[in-house]
């Protein structure tokens, strides 16, 4: 199947220029999609298709064929359309290397990979190739030995595998070869040549072959190395068959009078010139003398230049002059070589015990310390520098955490482990702390002069405990890191002292208790001491930290630089190279973010609850008045700004912000927790208005019992009594102003908090939801319930003198001195002062509580369920459920045979005034029941029809002279649509 597309076109090539049998790579565009593809490649319009290899449909390989000058190169693929090139090939004819040139290296033949280099002619027997320039006759090929002008001129068609077919026997046409054929060479590039071509070609062959380097030895010796060989064996035959004849086999010697000869000439020649060796025998002993005095000269030099060099710091000169002594004279027999050397080796000890100390002097910097490592492990000492270094590491990095954490505690007035954090006193003392710590141990504390820098007076002592650490793990523990992975990695050469080693230093096995014993696998030895280390510090931090905002720590001020803390760790965590250690670390760090993060949000929502705890100081009763919501004061403001901003927060330590972090709500404990957190924040506000009622209530006014009746009953200007609200008034209405708060922030500021908390991500906001709703209900109810407690003993009140007084006027008089003109001025006034109670519920519960709906609150016995708010008509039905059951109460008291039959007619109207300008719908059912009981009063006295009327005739007349104070009521009939606008 033929491939579509564009015609190949070569844009590059690489290299450009060459000689015949180039690997030339060749790239372009559309040279096929495989290798099936490519069909032809010509270079020179001379197919190479053969040595061509496809790569990529831009890349290909050829190998160059014969020619000279600027080669064109067209690329065929099975599409017949012939390529185009913007780039030629230059390539010179001339071969640098032939069979007969002398090489230092040894020559591949191309020939062998590349046959299309020779098998291919220009394609004429008369011409040169197209586009070839004509090559001097002087030049020959030196595969074949015919001038380059005759090459190009014979035609040599055949190729590897026509040969093959036309002479089958093996051989190869190489000159070269150790198997080459005559026959198959004279085939393959000779098979159309004439006698005379082949006489010309052997005659220039075998010139060459006379003219090209005879003359240069190492030609010589390459063109017969097989000659040079053979000679050499001959030669080591002749001398083993002389050594075995020198010896008879009687074992007597013999000598040849040549040898005698010889020997004697050696005696003759060694005599004459005797005093001329025994002077070169002297001038040898001379020069040997000067030498060793040189040597001598450097070792006994050797001790005060390792002083002077240790002096100028100069350590790497130290140790080469030592190590050039130690192979010149650790050996040495001669006595006093072996005692300047031990005042040398007395020199490099006190030295190794100087890089020991200056290795254990902390803190040190890493390259330092790997400097020191390597004096040390050249120097051959008995202990591993580099363990030894990493545990002082540690022991310091520990020793500076405890000096912090005591100097905290000093700071703090927290005297033990587990004494309580003190709040009283500021980072000046810590500061102090630490240096006086510092004076009283006998190490140095370099780390205390920065630690004192980045102190300030204004901060807490918290913050500054938590910087302390921080910048101890950013400038020293990562040092500390950087030599442990080094160690762990094997970077350091391992420790191992041989006995030769410790023959030739002088010293014996390590018994120092102070060097720690090598351990047997440095990775987890490491990796031991560095977890040991951050658990420590850690634990450090979560102790003193944790046990500040603890749970049972209630002073908000010891936590006020715990946000500042953990953006401290944040910044820490960020700059440590915790993807270049152990996962075990960064999970520590983790823990440690989560536990911080953690009782950061704790703090936020327990600050805010004690914030809203507390507002109740901060009531003023300045208050905002509304027709649709009433009044309400400032509190439910600042409980809901407080709510705003602890939620807020909470967002930046609930989501990571660091390297170590992770979502805290992949907790399943801080899961379950942070809406019972943010709840008790919430909740809080209910014990405030508790608090607020509580203060109310404790200012009313406690009466004695003979008080009573002067207390609660005035005389107004028109000779009746009512009874007085002067004592309550405010705290009536102060009850009403708390309870109009949480009902204001139930509807209104938990619903906006509630939206946040969900828009924010938080969990679990249908089980938050609840609880608020489940508390707020509850509360309400409680301040209801001490609203119609005050209310109702002061509507109550004049109920128990009225019948003790009905009693007595009863006992003392007759039908006719006791006329009834009307309702009772106790229940006329009772009633008014219901509509007093109504109006105040309305300017202050607003339109909103007046147009409650939820008619189904009322339980049978008056309770309102937890699941509906209260509303006026509820609160009022509460002080009628309680108005009623006085009166029932306080009528069953008396003896109803004991009173007059005009008492009987007063009560009967009276009852009947109650339950008939009241609306029904503020009676519960069993209130109803019992206003009927008390009406049916009248069963037990014969009325006349003319008393009927009269007592029909008198309630009209009370609808009537009452209808102002009665018509607010009729808000509450399911057929009434009016709404009362209340302007504040």
């Amino acid at each position: 199947m033929k491939a579509g597309g564009p015609a190949p076109h070569v844009t590059g090539i690489s290299p450009n220029e060459g000689t015949p049998g180039t690997k030339l790579t060749i790239r372009g565009e559309n040279l096929g999609q495989t290798a099936n593809d490519l069909t032809h490649v010509f270079i020179n319009q001379i197919d190479v298709g053969p040595t061509a290899q496809w790569f990529s449909p831009s890349r290909i390989t050829a190998i160059t064929p014969l020619g000279e000058g600027e080669l064109e190169i067209v690329v065929v693929t099975n599409n017949d359309k012939f390529g185009t090139a913007s780039v030629s090939y230059h390539q010179s004819a001339e071969r640098s290397v032939g069979p007969q040139t002398s090489v230092p290296y040894w020559p591949l033949d191309e020939r062998r990979h590349c046959p299309a280099i020779y098998e291919h002619g220009s394609g004429g027997s008369s011409g040169g190739a197209p586009g070839t320039a004509p090559v001097s006759s002087g030049d020959l090929d030196p595969s074949t030995g015919l001038p380059m002008s005759e090459l190009t001129r014979i035609n040599i068609p055949l190729s590897e595998s026509a040969l093959r077919s036309i002479y089958p026997a093996p051989g190869s046409v190489q000159l070269t070869d150790k198997d080459f054929n005559p026959m198959m060479f004279l085939l393959k590039f000779y098979k159309n040549s004439n006698f005379n071509d082949l006489t010309v070609t052997f005659n220039n062959f075998r010139k060459s072959m006379r003219v090209e380097g005879l003359d240069e030895p190492v030609n010589v010796i390459r063109t017969n190395l097989l000659l040079i060989f053979r000679c050499l064996e001959g030669m080591d035959a002749l001398k083993n068959k002389f050594l075995y004849e020198k010896v008879s086999s009687s074992g007597r010697q013999f000598e040849l009078p040549f040898e005698a000869s010889l020997s004697e000439s050696r005696n003759l020649g060694y005599e004459l010139f005797e005093g001329v060796l025994k002077r070169r025998d002297r001038a040898e002993a001379t020069r040997n003398a000067i030498g060793v005095m040189q040597r001598y000269q450097f070792l006994f030099n050797l001790p005060h230049a390792i002083r002077s060099n240790i002096s100028k710091g100069d350590y790497s000169l130290v140790l080469n002059d030592y190590l050039r002594a130690k192979s010149l004279f650790a050996f040495s027999d001669v006595e006093v070589l072996r005692r300047v050397y031990g005042d040398v080796e007395n020199v490099v000890s006190n030295f190794r015990i100087l890089l020991k100390n200056q290795l254990t002097t902390m803190p040190i910097d890493c390259e330092e310390a790997k400097r020191k490592i390597n004096y040390l492990l050249q120097l051959e000492v008995t202990f591993d520098p580099t363990w030894l270094c990493l545990l002082r590491f540690k022991e310091w990095l520990l020793e500076q955490l405890r000096l912090y954490q005591h100097s905290y505690r000093q700071a703090t007035g927290a005297t033990t482990a587990d004494a309580d954090a003190g709040t009283t006193k500021d980072a000046s003392a810590f500061s102090l702390s630490v240096q006086s710590v510092a004076s009283n141990r006998t190490s140095p504390m370099p780390s205390v002069k920065w630690l004192e820098d980045t102190i300030t007076t204004d901060e807490p002592p918290m913050l500054v405990l938590v910087k302390s650490i921080c910048q101890l793990l950013t400038q020293h523990v990562v040092q500390f890191w950087r030599l442990g992975t080094a160690y762990a990695s094997g970077q350091f050469k391992k420790f191992n002292l041989t006995d030769e080693a410790s023959a030739v230093n002088n010293v014996s096995a390590d018994t120092d208790p102070s060097h720690p014993s090598t351990p047997i696998n440095p990775k987890a030895a490491w990796l031991q001491i560095n977890m040991e280390l951050i658990h420590i510090m850690s634990n450090t931090m979560r102790d003193e930290l944790l046990k500040t905002v603890g749970t049972w720590n209630k002073d908000i001020a010891s936590t006020e630089g715990l946000s500042e803390c953990i953006q401290q760790f944040r910044r820490c965590c960020n700059i440590l190279p915790l993807a270049e250690l152990p996962a075990e670390i960064g999970e520590i760090f983790s823990r440690l973010a989560h536990d911080l993060r953690r009782h950061a949000v704790r703090h936020i929502f327990r600050r805010a609850q004690t914030v809203i705890e507390s507002l109740h100081l901060k009531e003023v009763w300045d208050t905002d008045v509304s027709d649709r919501d009433g009044g309400i004061t400032k509190l439910p403001g600042l409980y809901e700004e407080a709510m705003t901003e602890a939620l807020s927060r909470c967002l930046e330590y609930v989501k990571p912000q660091s390297s170590v972090e992770k979502p805290l709500f992949d907790s399943a404990e801080f899961l379950e927790r942070f809406p019972d957190w943010c709840g008790d924040a919430m909740v809080a506000f209910l014990s405030t208005l508790r608090r607020l009622a509580d203060q109310i209530e404790s200012t009313i006014p406690q009466l004695k019992a003979e008080d009573d009746m002067d207390a609660w009953w005035n005389t107004d200007l028109m000779g009746t009594r009512q009874s007085s609200q002067s004592p309550i008034f405010s705290q009536a209405r102060g009850l009403l102003y708390v309870l109009n708060n949480a009902r204001w922030v139930r509807r209104y500021a938990n619903q906006r908090l509630l939206t946040s908390y969900k828009t924010a991500g938080y969990v679990s906001h249908q089980r938050l939801e609840g609880r608020l709703n489940e508390a707020w209900l509850k509360g309400i109810d409680e301040l209801v319930t001490r609203y119609v407690a005050l209310r109702s003993s002061w509507l109550c009140a004049p109920i128990k003198p009225f019948f003790t007084e009905l009693m007595a006027r009863s006992a003392s008089c007759t039908r006719d001195n006791f006329p009834v003109t009307g309702v009772h001025v106790t229940f006329r006034t009772t009633i008014g002062n219901l509509s007093h109670v109504y109006s105040e519920l309305v300017l202050i519960l607003g339109i909103e509580g007046l147009e409650n709906k939820r008619r189904g609150s009322s339980t049978k016995n008056g309770n309102t369920g937890v699941g509906e708010e209260l509303g006026v008509r509820d609160i009022l039905t509460r002080v009628v459920t309680v108005l009623v059951t006085r009166i029932h109460a306080c009528f069953a008291e008396i003896k109803l045979g004991s009173l007059s039959y005009s008492a009987r007619l007063q009560l009967i109207l009276d009852f009947k005034a109650v339950s008939s300008l009241l609306p029904n719908s503020i009676f519960t059912s069993e209130t109803k029941q019992r206003l009927a009981d008390l009406c049916r009063l009248g069963s037990n006295i014969d009325l006349k029809m003319e008393e009927n009327e009269f007592l029909e005739n008198t309630l009209q007349q009370e609808k009537a002279r009452m209808r102002l104070l009665i018509d607010s009521f009729r808000i509450f009939e399911p057929t009434t649509g009016s709404v009362i606008m209340i302007r504040g």
